[in-house]
């Protein structure tokens, strides 16, 4: 038995009222004189024992009737299947089946989608003959399941997010009063995160249909670790792979790959706990959006063991070099020496003086920059597009303090220009290698940075708040980098040329001044990015873009989304490739982006029945295996058999009772006490 509101129940304590009045307003004896008293003794005797046994029946009546009216009122409610023809008409069914990717999970020759099937034809088969039954799944959103397509219920794609996608149900057969629920899942506890905000009428049902330890292995991420993808140039891709109820010792997987169709060697996975890495390295063949395939052994869930992922490759870097008196040869050279194609960098050099408009580059490079320079607005605003700007000092640079914040984010100032002493010049003393700019040069095959001699350099006030990857033998910062998430902006506190430095003479000056190109560039930029199968993806529309976009994935699928207040909206079924079109200021332009499993979704750690209680607000739901719905249904009514109107009926009678024998006696009623 269960109660509506349990908290009325305190109201028994009230059945002590009527003792408390029983002793307080207890009768006492008259005193009557009486000649005789032989002939009445027995008599009174007898009278007395009647009147002793009346009051004490109807004190324990109005106890009785108290009782019964806070148990009316708390709502008892039972699921005995022998009180089931107290249940009233046309009660409903409800089976809400969970269909997220972890239901894919296989066990003993089934997956949990296939128990959630069993469990389906079960209920149906043991519903009475007042009861109809309602199915619906429940992935991105509640869908009603027809008769038809119950034995081809296959698992989803996406997360099901069962608690949020039941607060926002509108389905009215679902929090009908008559409605009794089954909710058929795995207890993956992060499919069942949240709380209900109404909870049901009954208390639901829940089944479960997943393995008692479930062990699962995903790839997670997958992204690509070189900085600047060129065509021809190495790639590495390092891969995050995430182990959950791996027993200690499980030997790690190896992971293989393929890119735009070739193989890439593979490697073994390693690590501790549950998280391990692998970096997949190959050589960039195309240019363009490449897609890479990476895959582990498969397990019991196979679809999370296949990752897909797009990598940006440019097929060449353009670096424009904008100066007034500075000479950018030995820069030129050590980007582009001798102008080979197979570099795959291009330099153009313009002289400000002599510059109208910017040309169109991926990297601006600027030196000698007086601050009415139209060039260095020109850059400002190519870098709040996605491009790239390095900022070299030199003894005539002049920029204001809010192109600097607008560059750098922080409240960075030029000072005058800081002669070394002729015996002691200036030194990196301070290098991160941990930042992407200075990645490289933790190894001593990329060159020794501290090797770099410096005769001058700015002050620059304010440069503790900004992020400094190097700085000078004194302290001062000699690299800026940005602090803004959407700006690629470095400052370099010397002179392009060899004017204040021998670094240009130095091993390690080419190696530096590729990877702060590399960096400041980046990955070439993507308008449909990496997405999770089945949710629900954003796409802000380019510039010069109108009209719907083209999509096709796998399995053939072939949509047309249209615009939404600058807005492409879809959601990808499943994993896999897809290909977008769409036109842009004239002509066509094409994209790739891949979907894979949610890493939530991978997650099978289970939810106790405690817990699942409190959040769906019920402590009397009950928590059933599957394999014991039957022998539950057999001894339980599907419909909930409400209590409180029998027990009224009952105090009812009690009550009566209570007033009949509480009516007003006769005389003789009353103890009288003779005395002579």
């Amino acid at each position: 038995m269960t109660f509506l509101n349990p908290l009325l129940l305190w109201g028994m304590l009230g059945a002590g009222i009527p003792v408390i009045i029983h002793l307080w307003g207890r009768r006492r004896p008259r005193r009557t004189p009486f000649p005789s008293l032989r002939l009445i003794r027995a008599g009174q005797q007898q009278q007395r024992s009647f009147s002793r046994l009346r009051e004490w029946l109807i004190l324990l009546l109005r106890m009785l009737l108290v009782i019964l009216a806070s148990l009316a009122l708390a709502g008892p409610t039972v699921d005995s299947w022998r009180l089931a023809w107290l249940a009233p008409p046309e009660q409903r069914a409800v089976v809400v089946i969970d269909r997220s990717a972890s239901m894919g999970y296989r066990q003993g020759g089934e997956t949990s989608c296939d128990r959630a099937k069993r469990a389906l034809r079960t209920i149906e088969s043991s519903l009475p003959a007042n009861v109809t039954l309602s199915a619906f799944t429940l992935d991105r959103e509640l869908k009603p399941l027809k008769p038809d397509g119950r034995g081809t219920l296959i698992p989803g794609s996406g997360r099901a997010r069962v608690i949020e996608r039941l607060n926002h149900a509108t389905e009215s057969v679902v929090w009908d009063s008559r409605s009794r629920v089954f909710l058929v899942t795995d207890l993956q506890e992060s499919g069942l995160r949240g709380e209900l905000v109404s909870p049901f009428d009954q208390p639901p049902i829940v089944v479960d249909v997943g393995a008692e330890k479930p062990s699962n292995r995903a790839v997670i991420d997958a992204v690509a670790s070189t900085v600047c993808p060129l065509r021809g140039r190495p790639i590495s891709v390092e891969v995050r792979i995430r182990a959950w109820g791996q027993p200690s010792g499980t030997k790690p997987p190896e992971v293989t790959a393929t890119a735009d169709g070739h193989s890439v060697p593979g490697q073994t996975a390693s690590g501790q706990g549950g998280y391990l890495r692998a970096r997949l390295q190959d050589t960039a063949r195309t240019s363009g959006e490449t897609a890479w395939e990476i895959a582990t052994p498969p397990d019991a869930m196979p679809v999370d063991d296949v990752y897909h992922c797009v990598v940006p490759v440019r097929d060449r870097l353009r670096v424009s070099v904008l100066t007034e008196e500075s000479d950018p040869r030995l820069f030129s050279l050590a980007l582009d020496p001798g102008g080979q194609a197979e570099t795959r960098v291009e330099v153009s050099v313009d002289r400000l003086s002599e510059t109208g408009n910017l040309i169109d580059a991926d990297v601006y490079v600027l030196t000698d920059t007086r601050a009415s320079s139209p060039m260095l607005r020109s850059a400002a605003t190519a870098a709040g597009d996605g491009r790239g700007v390095i900022l070299f000092t030199g003894p005539r640079t002049e920029v204001s303090a809010e192109l600097l914040r607008d560059l750098l984010g922080a409240p960075v100032r030029l000072g005058p220009t800081v002669a070394a002493p002729v015996d002691q010049p200036f030194r990196l003393a301070e290098v991160d290698t941990l930042s992407s700019a200075l990645a490289p040069f933790a190894a001593p095959r990329s060159g020794d940075l501290r090797a770099f001699s410096f005769r001058r350099r700015r002050e620059i006030e304010n440069g503790e708040s900004a992020r400094v990857p190097a700085r000078f033998s004194d302290g001062t910062p000699a690299i800026l980098g940005t602090l803004l998430p959407d700006r690629r902006c470095i400052l370099v506190n010397t002179t392009l040329d060899a004017r204040w430095t021998d670094a240009p003479y130095q091993p390690a000056y080419v190696p530096l001044m590729h990877r702060l190109c590399y960096d400041v560039a980046g990955p070439a930029a993507r308008v449909w990015v990496d997405w999770f199968a089945g949710e629900l993806m954003r796409v802000a529309m380019p510039r010069g873009a109108d009209g719907p976009a083209q999509i096709s994935g796998p399995g053939g699928l072939r949509v047309t989304v249209e615009a939404k207040k600058r807005r492409w909206e879809f959601v990808p079924p499943g994993p896999g490739l897809y290909e977008v079109t769409w036109q842009e200021s004239g002509a066509t332009r094409t994209a790739r982006f891949s979907a894979n499993i949610s890493p939530a979704e991978s997650d099978l750690t289970r939810i106790g029945p405690a817990e699942l209680q409190r959040r769906l607000k019920a402590p009397q739901a009950a928590v059933v295996k599957e394999g014991d719905l039957a022998e539950y249904l057999r001894t339980h009514s599907l419909s909930r058999v409400g209590l409180a109107w029998p027990l009224l009926v009952l105090g009812l009678i009690v009550l009566i009772a209570e007033t009949i024998l509480s009516a007003p006696g006769r005389m003789t009623d009353e103890e009288v006490e003779v005395s002579t």
